[in-house]
């Protein structure tokens, strides 16, 4: 029963995230940022991608390109500060995990909203989530659990999974 209002609550912020970008997304020469979106490719198409959010099978995301999106692949090893290198879109597969940094636009009030990227870049894993400025999303972050303490006595902490 936890689990299922978990994933409804987690559902309903990132629509809620998605449904303010939306309601705010102003015309296509606006050049705000929306949300990077992640997830692992499910379809191709020639201008689009659907992708399966991570960790959330029941929601997908549709993002566009168009002739300025620019792809990168950051599946390889590379130095500390380095640019991973350009690639065409054909090299981006079905299975393959992305990140699109892009904006969300809509060419009229009565056309449909969409997520333009202005980039892709494929990776071999997606980030930790965490705050911005701490080290939670990086390799050498220490680890962590998400459990419900149940009791405490002398220098043993029952814990349970929730």
């Amino acid at each position: 029963m936890k689990k299922i209002i978990a994933i409804t609550l987690i559902g309903a912020l990132v629509l809620g995230l998605a449904f303010t970008g939306v309601a705010n997304a102003q015309s296509p020469k606006d050049k705000a940022r929306g949300m990077p979106q992640m997830g692992t490719v499910e379809r191709i198409s020639a201008n689009s991608v659907i992708l399966k959010a991570p960790g959330m099978d029941f929601i997908t995301i549709e993002v566009t390109t168009n002739d300025e999106t620019v792809y990168y692949d950051a599946t390889g090893e590379l130095e500390k500060g380095e640019k991973p290198p350009e690639i065409k879109w054909n090299e981006i597969k079905k299975a393959d995990k992305i990140i699109a940094r892009g904006k969300i636009v809509r060419e009229d009030e009565d056309s449909p909203t969409s997520y333009l990227a202005i980039s892709v870049t494929k990776i071999n894993q997606f980030p930790r989530p965490g705050k911005p400025g701490d080290d939670r999303g990086r390799d050498n972050a220490p680890p962590s659990m998400n459990v419900v303490f149940k009791s405490v006595s002398g220098d043993t902490i029952t814990v349970t999974d929730p």
